[in-house]
């Protein structure tokens, strides 16, 4: 959120004295300001929270198309004159060295998002390369970057699945066969899925769309106008992708529509562009109650509307979401509180409330577990069992937490 800060603050810093008839230090304050507010409007909401508390990847994702734009910004000053000064050689290193493993971790987390969040990112890096904007340390920083994870990554995943440039996601069409990617145009009542902020800010309020919107146009103004474009490009891409994936036409399972979670960040961005200069004038209030209440009105009228939303919204998704984890986790907690010990617990499709394979969450590394949660799916599954894991008690998993003597 750090790295988010800095170049928030580079996006809606620039021209401000002019466009907002300020002096240069209160142009500057208003950047630093910009600078925390993007970060803070982007983890308020609450399927930000849900996502991040969560071990799916969809953060992850965010995270290194933050990196990957921070990082190639810097490296695209480093050899570029007046009035950007240069940057040291640890500087383009490490930055080169931030933007290769940013990419390429991306593009492990989630290959598609990572490649179309890139296509922006790509882009703009030819073109700093084509004007040499980009020092050679910085390209062999990106390189070694790039190629040290991703070799690390592939390594790893050969190791796993037993092919080579395949990730987890291959696995999808024998775990969940509803997940196996078909491409169509959406009917005239879907496109709302793969948009889904085409009625509001969904619940990734205090950002929203039309602040972020405003706010990016605003930056078209400024210096910071390649971020605009790496953001634009990348999430249009993104959101056309998934517009025609059949599998995210659905309900999101308590988690909001996580596929498109990328979009918070030009929508916490474009809003901490608009709100800083407001959040400024608070200031106001130090020199008196009487004489600062004017200006400062404004920014609270801003901030009462960014809490009324968040106590709207909160009812509304957080017990939904309670409610989908408290049930399709049901049979986890049945099992630590019975406190079994050489068992195996009974997963069976239409038994319980969430789908068998997550449910089934065995050590991965550990061949004989304490208690073995089976799927099964035939006969032949149980038999297998009882042949491997000889003299264990067997147990069925239901709708609640309670387990049922097999």
């Amino acid at each position: 959120t750090r790295l988010q800060g800095d170049w928030s603050s580079d996006v809606c810093s620039s021209d401000l004295a002019s466009g907002l008839g300020t002096t240069r230090d209160e142009s500057e304050r208003i950047g630093a300001i910009a600078g925390w507010l993007g970060p803070f409007f982007a983890m308020l909401g609450p399927y930000s929270l849900l996502n991040a508390a969560s071990r799916f990847s969809h953060t992850m994702v965010c995270a290194c198309f933050v990196w990957a734009m921070e990082s190639l910004c810097v490296v695209s000053s480093s050899s570029s004159g007046p009035p950007t000064p240069s940057l040291s050689n640890r500087r383009d290193w490490g930055h080169g060295f931030l933007l290769g493993a940013a990419t390429s971790l991306g593009l492990a987390t989630r290959p598609a998002d990572g490649g179309f969040l890139g296509v922006g990112l790509f882009l703009y890096f030819l073109w700093a390369l084509l004007h040499r904007r980009i020092a050679w340390r910085a390209f062999l920083g990106t390189l070694i970057g790039f190629l040290l994870f991703g070799g690390l990554t592939a390594v790893i995943l050969r190791l796993q699945l037993g092919a080579w440039f395949q990730t987890g996601y291959a696995l999808s069409r024998s775990i969940h066969p509803e997940a196996e990617l078909r491409l169509s145009l959406p009917e005239p009542n879907q496109w709302k899925n793969g948009v889904p902020l085409a009625t509001g800010s969904y619940g990734w309020w205090p950002a929203a769309p039309a602040l972020g919107i405003a706010g990016l146009l605003w930056a078209l103004g400024g210096r910071e106008r390649r971020l605009v474009f790496m953001q634009v490009t990348g999430l249009l891409a993104l959101t056309g992708f998934y517009s025609l994936v059949e599998f995210a036409r659905g309900g999101y399972e308590g988690f909001g529509p996580r596929y498109v979670q990328p979009l918070v960040i030009p929508m916490a961005t474009g809003a901490a562009c608009l709100l800083s200069p407001l959040a400024e004038r608070v200031r106001a209030l130090a020199s008196g109650f009487r004489s600062g209440i004017g200006s400062a009105g404004p920014a609270l009228l801003a901030f009462v509307a960014i809490a009324y939303g968040m106590i709207r919204l909160g009812p509304r998704v957080y017990p939904l979401a309670y409610a989908e984890n408290r049930s399709s986790t049901a049979p986890l907690r049945g099992v630590r509180q019975a406190g079994l010990k050489n068992a195996i617990v009974l997963i069976e499709p239409g038994h319980v409330a969430a789908g068998e394979w997550n449910i089934a969450q065995n050590p991965p590394m550990n061949p004989n577990p304490n208690v073995l949660l089976l799927i099964r799916q035939s006969p032949a599954d149980e038999v297998c069992a009882r042949q491997y894991f000889p003299g264990r008690k067997w147990y069925r998993a239901g709708m609640t937490e309670t387990l049922t003597p097999w």
